[in-house]
């Protein structure tokens, strides 16, 4: 039977093929290659982090990033917790304020060039943890 979902699909490819490559991009030249299963230890650092905080099935989590690598990981993280992937894109810092109020989000994802403050909801970074 087919995935349903990008978690199903995800969760699929990561049984049967965990060490195919599933993201590659270059940062500053440094050519990066993470497995299936590298990047699940990733995904479930975040799932866990945005659980802890108490997002659940069907709460809003808002994604204000540029880079295209944490966003899939983000992406990922909720699909598989069923937790609501509100991604805005604007350097507009009251623009993002006006979302997280709006969609009630119970955190913002990011990454560390981009730190808030965001209506007093927690940040979580790309490696699963917030600022410090």
């Amino acid at each position: 039977m087919p995935a349903s979902s990008i978690a199903e699909m995800f969760v699929s490819a990561l049984h049967d093929y965990p060490d195919r490559v599933f993201l590659r991009w270059h940062v500053d030249g440094e050519r990066i290659v993470w497995t299936y299963a590298e990047a699940a230890v990733r995904i479930d650092a975040l799932a866990r982090r945005l659980e802890a905080l108490g997002a659940g099935f069907g709460d809003n989590v808002v994604v204000h990033t540029h880079a295209m690598v944490p966003s899939i990981l983000f992406d990922l993280a909720c699909a598989c917790t069923g937790i609501v992937f509100t991604p805005i894109e604007t350097t507009s810092l009251p623009a993002v304020i006006d979302v997280v109020k709006r969609t009630d989000a119970r955190a913002v994802m990011t990454t560390p060039d981009r730190t808030g403050p965001y209506d007093g909801r927690p940040i979580v970074h790309e490696d699963g943890r917030g600022p410090a």
